[in-house]
């Protein structure tokens, strides 16, 4: 997290190098986005999905 409402996603290989998982998207500025997603989507696909065998 960056700010409040902001965050940016920092993906690494085991040597340091920044390896972002989506080639289209720029993962090192900092969005909203990311930000809704970690507080209202990942908490839904984890209590909802994952903890009943749906994933």
């Amino acid at each position: 997290m960056t700010a409040r409402d902001k965050m940016l996603l920092g993906e690494f290989d085991y040597d340091l190098r920044p390896t972002p998982s989506f080639p289209l998207i720029d993962t090192r500025k900092e969005r909203r986005d990311r930000w809704l997603l970690k507080r209202y989507g990942l908490p839904a696909m984890y209590w909802r999905g994952l903890l009943k065998g749906r994933a």
